[in-house]
């Protein structure tokens, strides 16, 4: 077993990773206050979640060290006060300096001999800051130890889900109407990956040689900071101007508010690290360990545009309104899937969705994100209007697509989508048909008998005024209370009972340029179902959706919450009134976030087994369309 000190951090979860993937028994040694939820779904990704232990403890406990490395074999020392959090100085010494002491300590009371320790660049530096000289320190330490000590010593490092100068430069780029650089920006530096270092430690575990080395680890060329921050606004599409601060006056500003602010934006070592430039050479690290870095521009790349596990299914979200960030909450509890990257116009959608805990490459245009990442499905949460567009640019790239109701905003566009996704996976996001009450009336059906009469509404206390939005123009939804409201219902009747023959029906106008409220009566030959929707209908805050089926031997009713069953004699059940409770259907291994039936929705869709692909949509959208004919014709039409 391998125990990995500060393994929730930026290096630690990379080699996590890498080392699951290598089957290797991992045991991971996070402070009491660390978030670790990241590492558990690693280990789900991988399939490999008993190979992972987490345990509780801290470099300054030495009784905790003791305890994680029972059954270990080998050690990778990570944990440290980052020169990010060195505004504590005593707390700095005791824990990378004292830390070093009590591990060492604790290696030897459990026969560990095998140590690889991550350093940093900066302990070369001739001016140190607390970082940089605790890090020294500590090296000596673990040098002349007794111990089978190898030292990792990396350059900037750099990659997704990393804070740091990075991150901090990546971030002034997307916001600020300028990009501000300390002194004049020609110093020179070599970022690594963190992918490179990780690799580095594995080949490290697995070589003696490398047993009393140190290695400096660094990218595969050096390039001015100008230089560095021009190629990130390259990958990101960004131009912007560079401002260049001078470096004592910097240095004067930050000096004053280390003495004011906890955290300050930018470190005394982070400022002595811009200013001594540290030439280092990776030859060694290449000769024994097999170390061959990346290039910038791949390395920026795959920070900013990650890839992931092979094995598991890549989605993006399009659109991130309420429905948007609903699934992006989703995606990641469903076994095999991840949320890769988000899609949005509005740029300030990002932090709404950072804010969810959910933090992922986000992009302004469709084709740039299906361009920069691998993306195997992807849903969009948009108007209707836009989804044929969607749907060609998806088609083209052969990616999967779920679209929310309705399909489309037009009869026309839905039929072209479908015709594009006639051998592609598809889905229309009609939820009701996973929901448990609405889904168990499939199997109940010949229950009640011969259908005699079917009833269903849609009701909603939304609009008593004029309304603005795009939900409200015939042009971006296609309708109103018909197609935003009542087709889950019309999608429900579609599902019992298939395409009806016939519509006839009238809309309500009064508040909106789409219709209010509509009644329609579908011809299924030998019943009517009728429909009454309304979104102007008082007494309804949330959705309210009801069918009630009249059968030959009862009557069936089913809501949200449960299934009434009225039956004529006793057969399969009582005669009289059952009521089937929702809690008495649903599959306790099932996840529901949000309303009953999203998971279930977004799992069959990303599993290929959707219940609604684009053919049913476009029969359901056959419907919708019927009802707009009839009513503006005002007469009975054929669908």
């Amino acid at each position: 077993m391998i125990l990995i000190t500060g393994a929730s951090g930026f290096i630690g979860a990379q080699l996590v990773a890498d080392l699951l993937a290598n089957n290797h028994k991992i045991r991971c040694f996070v402070r009491s206050s660390s978030n670790v939820s990241h590492l558990k779904r690693i280990a789900k990704d991988y399939g490999k979640e008993g190979l992972m232990e987490i345990v509780r403890g801290d470099m300054t406990d030495e009784h905790s060290i003791v305890r994680s490395l029972q059954e270990v074999q080998a050690v990778v020392h990570l944990a440290a006060a980052t020169s990010e959090q060195v505004h504590d100085k005593k707390h700095a010494w005791d824990v990378n300096v004292g830390g070093a002491k009590r591990l060492v300590d604790s290696c030897k009371k459990g026969k560990v001999k095998r140590l690889i320790v991550v350093s940093s660049e900066s302990c070369k530096r001739k001016v140190r800051g607390v970082y940089a000289e605790t890090k020294a320190r500590a090296d000596e330490i673990f040098m002349k130890s007794s111990l089978e000590v190898t030292i990792i010593r990396p350059t900037l490092v750099y990659g997704f889900g990393g804070r740091g100068l990075f991150a901090k430069m990546k971030e002034y780029i997307e916001t600020l109407p300028i990009v501000p650089i300390i002194g004049d920006g020609n110093v020179r530096l070599s970022p690594t990956h963190v992918e490179d270092v990780s690799f580095a430690i594995l080949q490290a575990l697995k070589k003696n040689k490398s047993i009393g080395k140190d290695y400096d680890l660094t990218g595969a060329e050096y390039l001015t900071f100008n230089r560095f921050v021009e190629e990130i606004m390259s990958a990101l599409t960004i131009k912007k101007k560079l401002f260049h601060i001078p470096f004592n006056i910097t240095f004067f500003m930050m000096k004053m508010l280390s003495l004011v602010l906890k955290n300050p934006p930018i470190t005394i070592d982070n400022l002595l690290g811009y200013k001594q430039e540290i030439i280092s050479h990776s030859n060694l690290a290449k000769r024994d360990l097999g170390y061959k870095p990346i290039g910038i521009r791949e390395g920026i790349k795959k920070t900013i545009f990650p890839t992931t596990n092979a094995k598991v299914k890549k989605v993006a979200i399009i659109g991130l309104g309420k429905m948007g960030l609903l699934h992006a909450s989703i995606i990641n509890s469903i076994k095999g899937a991840k949320l890769v990257a988000v899609m949005d116009k509005n740029k300030k959608q990002n932090e709404q969705l950072k804010s969810w805990n959910i933090d992922v490459p986000f992009f302004t245009d469709l084709d740039i994100m299906c361009g920069a990442m691998d993306i195997q499905h992807i849903i969009a949460c948009t108007p209707p209007s836009v989804n044929r567009s969607i749907a060609e640019v998806c088609a083209k790239r052969n990616i999967s697509l779920f679209v929310e109701k309705p399909m489309a905003a037009s009869l026309k566009d839905a039929e072209y989508m479908q015709k594009l996704f006639k051998n592609k996976v598809s889905a229309v996001g009609y939820m009701l048909l996973y929901a448990p009450t609405f889904a168990k009336v499939k199997d109940l059906l010949n229950v009640v008998g011969k259908i005699e009469e079917v009833r269903a509404e849609a009701l909603l206390s939304r609009v008593f005024k004029k309304h603005k939005g795009w939900h409200y123009t015939k042009q971006s939804a296609g309708g109103g209370a018909v197609i935003t409201i009542a087709s889950h219902v019309l999608s429900l009747l579609y599902y019992y009972f298939g395409l009806p023959k016939t519509v006839t029906a009238k809309t309500f106008y009064k508040y909106c340029e789409v219709e209010d409220a509509a009644e329609a009566s579908f011809n299924y030959g030998g019943f009517r179902a009728n429909l009454f929707t309304s979104w102007s209908k008082k007494g309804y805050p949330l959705l309210h959706e009801r069918i009630i089926i009249k059968g030959s031997k009862g009557e069936m009713t089913v809501d949200d919450s449960s299934i009434t069953l009225d039956m004529k004699k006793e057969e399969a059940y009582l005669k009289g009134a059952t009521r089937i409770h929702k809690s008495e259907i649903v599959d306790s291994s099932d996840i529901y976030i949000g309303r009953d039936g999203y998971y279930l929705q977004d799992k069959s869709f990303i599993g290929g087994r959707s219940k609604t692909t684009f053919k049913e949509g476009l029969d359901i959208q056959n419907m919708i369309n019927a009802i707009y004919v009839s009513a503006s014709k005002k007469k009975e039409v054929l669908i």
